[in-house]
């Protein structure tokens, strides 16, 4: 099973390093996987971290840089699913690190689910960096509380999975284009 693994930065090179270290790290073939870095206006240096990234022969992955000049993550994701060649399309944000099992674990639900059109997972925060200024602390427990469970469930509205660890059959109309 192939995956479109989106990036979506925005001015976090730093963190980016560490996130895109996360995913060339995953014990999932490597060309099973591409890794889509959709840069949404940075004026830091990721376009730099990416390429040095992509250029590392070591990490035997595919990684591709993609620039979209409209700012907003909507723009961003929506760039990264028109970019993606994967039979699932995997999100993953710029400040996260990807467990090492992670894509290995989301292929085997799709490969067992067949009719699973959205996998989603734990996220676990560990702030390696200040919070952003419009963190408020009651957040914490709500984004700490992103574990439905230790073994696979059903989720219908309003819980869901977040798009920090959230994916998609790339075959589903309706993920060819999220909501503005």
């Amino acid at each position: 099973m192939t995956v479109s693994i989106v990036v979506c930065t925005h001015n976090r090179a730093e963190s980016l390093r560490d996130a895109l270290q996360s995913v060339v790290s995953q014990d999932y073939p490597a060309l099973n996987y591409e890794i889509i870095v959709v840069d949404n206006c940075s004026t830091d240096n990721t376009k730099h971290v990416v390429e040095e990234f992509a250029d590392n022969k070591l990490n035997n992955a595919n990684i591709r840089y993609v620039n979209e000049e409209r700012l907003g993550l909507s723009y961003a994701r929506n760039r990264g699913i028109e970019e993606a060649k994967g039979e699932i399309i995997a999100f993953i944000d710029d400040d996260a690190k990807a467990d090492r099992f992670w894509l290995s674990r989301l292929t085997k639900v799709y490969s067992e689910e067949k009719d699973a059109a959205c996998v989603g997972g734990r996220v676990i925060l560990d702030w390696n960096v200040n919070k952003p200024s419009w963190w408020e602390t009651e957040l914490d427990e709500v984004f700490n509380g992103i574990n439905y469970s230790d073994s696979k469930i059903t989720l219908s509205y309003p819980h869901y999975p977040y798009g920090t660890n959230i994916s998609f059959r790339a075959n589903i109309s309706s993920v060819r284009q999220l909501s503005e």
